[in-house]
């Protein structure tokens, strides 16, 4: 089976709700984890993901909260 790397676009793309692209993604992820298994996500994916929220995000209870939903939902999801 081969393994699948996420890139960190998609990732912030899944956490975005309100793009465009967000039902895209959710649907890609879904076929990937059909078609070739669990997904891999590169470590920096995560370092990314928590600078770019906390940069836009000034409560940081939301921020820490919406950080912990989407990486348990990615994982569950996958």
């Amino acid at each position: 089976m081969k393994k699948t790397l996420l890139d960190e676009n998609v990732v912030i793309e899944y956490m975005d709700a309100s793009s465009r692209d967000h039902t895209i993604v959710v649907e890609c992820i879904k076929i990937i984890r059909w078609h070739f298994g669990r997904p891999t996500i590169s470590p920096i994916t995560f370092i990314i993901s928590l600078f770019l929220l906390g940069k836009f995000v000034k409560n940081k209870e939301w921020h820490k909260k919406q950080m912990q939903f989407t990486f348990t939902g990615l994982t569950r999801l996958m």
